[in-house]
């Protein structure tokens, strides 16, 4: 329980100070200091952002799922929508093939009847059907193009908004055995111990869904302030917070009296070497609280430090040792983490980053869903325009009718008056259409038939 209390109370502390930060904008060096001053205070401002975070989640999860339904249903009155446009293609089309089938039969007498059958026939026909047609279909290729890219791009920003990172247990489990596997292989230099240290911190980062070049930097040099000279600071990791805030990593932590304090069988060396090991704790930790990482030019850090210790063991041991080590540290600015606990508060910021980017997501999904119902009035604009043209085509279609058989000087008449006069085509128009032109017709055209049919008995 002593080993366990400062780690827990370290990532609490740590997880808390960022979540409020990040939910309630920025605060004062004093309130953060006030803050971090008040433990138990942190700890249950920290389980109260946890719990908002998790209702915030549940309800953006929930509204994720009413677009995904929306958009379903939209999906779906589309492909209704198209299936009702070609059956009424297929229709009218059918409608357009009979009417050429009896337009036909009129081009047979166009020479004959002159300019007044060709002006009603082929051009109200022939020309006008056909640049309907054309039109029509092109309008609705142009309106359904735009219309079905819409409803791809809004399914591919639901499936980006709803993807999930790996488990934080198994992340921790694996961090932490390849940490214990290399602990008691650590021997050489301060160089070496620091090299190594920056490879675990790494592979951590790497791990924790964080994107170098996005959310965090490494070994990146920056220019001071003309307070300090003018000088130049080179931290070893820069991790980015929203609203364009960082936090600094220092990895240089000196474990060579640790090292000599594990492999050392001797309990008084062994003693020794634990309070060395602490002494260069308390000594590193002054070094960072001298570092002014606050003065750097082009970022904006928050007022603490994270002073990394590479090895638990290390870690744990020092705090056991020294149990006000932490406090000592907090005073000056500087938080020591262990893998366990820097696991925690990067996957705490990178919870923040997943948040700041679905809530970006859900606005583009409110604008693009607000632009695919502006697309969809459209659409039903152009069909209601369509409708209208349809009844024009129809009143056209029923005025040609009327000309065709209608009044006593009707074209069909005046075609069957032909025959009358002598006439003799191979084929004759259907006893329907003689009937729609008029009585006096279908009798003329059966009389002419007994005639004809005695001539040749002659």
């Amino acid at each position: 329980m002593a080993i366990e209390w400062p780690l827990i109370s370290i990532a609490t502390l740590i997880a808390g100070f960022l979540l409020a930060w990040w939910l309630r904008g920025r605060q004062s060096r004093a309130e953060i200091a006030a803050g971090l001053a008040e433990s138990e205070a942190a700890r249950q401002r920290a389980e109260q952002a946890r719990d908002y975070a998790e209702q915030r989640q549940r309800e953006l999860g929930q509204e994720l799922e009413a677009y995904k339904q929306e958009t379903s249903r939209l999906a779906r009155e589309v492909s209704t929508l198209q299936s009702d446009l070609k059956s009424q293609e297929a229709g009218f089309n059918a409608e357009r093939k009979s009417l050429n089938e009896k337009l036909e039969l009129l081009q047979q007498a166009e020479k004959k009847l002159g300019e007044q059958f060709e002006n009603i026939a082929s051009r109200l026909f022939d020309s006008k059907s056909e640049q309907f047609r054309k039109a029509s279909a092109d309008q609705l290729q142009n309106l359904l193009k735009p219309f079905r890219n819409e409803v791809e791009s809004l399914h591919r920003d639901v499936r980006e908004a709803s993807k999930e990172r790996h488990t934080l247990g198994e992340q921790i489990r694996h961090i932490v055995s390849e940490t214990s596997a290399l602990t008691n292989a650590l021997k050489g230099d301060s160089k070496s111990q620091g090299d190594w240290g920056e490879i675990v911190l790494e592979r951590i980062l790497e791990n924790s869904g964080l994107r170098k070049g996005e959310e965090y930097e490494v070994q990146t040099s920056y220019a001071t302030d003309d307070a300090d000279g003018g000088g130049r600071l080179r931290p070893d990791v820069i991790i980015h917070l929203p609203e364009q805030r960082e936090i600094v990593i220092d990895s240089k932590v000196s474990l060579t009296a640790y090292e000599r304090y594990a492999n050392s069988d001797d309990a008084t060396e062994r003693d020794a070497q634990l309070k060395a090991h602490v002494q260069s704790m308390r000594r590193h930790i002054d070094e960072l609280a001298g570092k002014r990482y606050d003065h750097i030019k082009a970022i904006h850090t928050l007022d603490y430090t994270l002073m990394w210790v590479p090895i638990e063991p290390a870690y744990f041991a020092a705090m056991q040792e020294d149990p006000g080590l932490v406090q000592l540290a907090m005073q000056k600015r500087v938080i020591p983490v262990c893998a366990t606990t820097l696991f925690a508060v990067l996957k705490t910021i990178e919870r923040i980053w997943q948040y700041e980017r679905q809530n970006n997501n859900v606005q583009a999904i409110i604008d693009r869903a607000s632009n695919l119902y502006d697309k969809f009035v459209n659409f039903s604009e152009a069909m209601d325009q369509i409708g209208t043209n349809l009844d024009r085509a129809q009143k056209s279609y029923s005025d040609a009718r009327k000309r065709l058989f209608d009044g006593s000087g009707n074209v069909v008449r005046q075609i069957e008056q032909l025959r009358d006069m002598g006439l003799t085509p191979k084929k004759r128009l259907s006893a329907d259409w003689t009937s729609q032109a008029g009585d006096d017709t279908a009798t003329q055209s059966l009389e002419a038939d007994d005639k004809n049919s005695g001539n040749n008995n002659t």
